[in-house]
């Protein structure tokens, strides 16, 4: 049944499905499949209820996979990876409040800068590290999956050494690897803070 038209006042007013073209900042996108309210007296769109809701995230989508970027499942995924809350994420990569909120919900689209971070933040756990570090995020939690991560890549370095060395090798292969893992450490650290000091 028609509704009342707020711009013109007709009772010409329904709900229908077309394409329409939304603008976000500077962005267009086109959505095949609006669906919206449609005035036949004055053409008028409105949304309403739920429709809004509908439409921000399919125009968020849209967004996200035109340029190819991470969707709201992937970065709660890469957040739970390492037990960090949202706020904890977002000071982690210095966003504002409830920006991360607004990305895992899939209404508010992360930027292409953003997107590689966290990609980055995903594939290394060392990386994870020093920004816990420099943001000065206490995560507990955080700390026992990063050196869970630690423990297995040494525990997979130490059984391929063995390996290679045989049954009865002339060193401690789970010292040097402690060792060897643990110089890496410090040297990327190292490298990093040259880096920061050097911009």
């Amino acid at each position: 049944m028609p509704e009342r038209c707020l711009k013109c006042g007709e009772n010409t007013m329904h709900e229908r499905i077309a394409q329409m073209q939304h603008v976000q900042g500077s962005r267009k996108v086109l959505i095949e499949n609006d669906r919206h309210m449609f005035c036949e007296s004055c053409g008028n769109v409105s949304y309403l209820g739920d429709q809004i809701s509908q439409i921000e995230l399919t125009v968020a989508r849209k967004i996200r996979e035109e340029d190819g970027l991470l969707p709201p499942q992937d970065l709660k995924a890469i957040r739970l990876k390492y037990n960090l809350t949202q706020a904890e994420m977002e000071q982690l990569i210095s966003a504002g409040p409830k920006t991360w909120v607004r990305w895992e919900r899939g209404k508010v689209v992360q930027s292409k800068v953003a997107d590689t971070l966290i990609r980055q933040i995903a594939e290394q756990p060392d990386l994870v590290r020093s920004l816990l570090s420099r943001s000065g995020v206490a995560s507990a939690a955080a700390q026992q999956v990063l050196a869970a991560i630690d423990e297995d890549v040494e525990r997979q370095v130490a059984e391929m050494m063995r390996q290679r060395l045989g049954p009865n090798p002339a060193v401690d292969i789970e010292m040097l690897v402690r060792d060897t893992a643990e110089a890496i450490r410090r040297s990327q650290r190292e490298v990093t803070a040259r880096i920061v000091r050097a911009a």
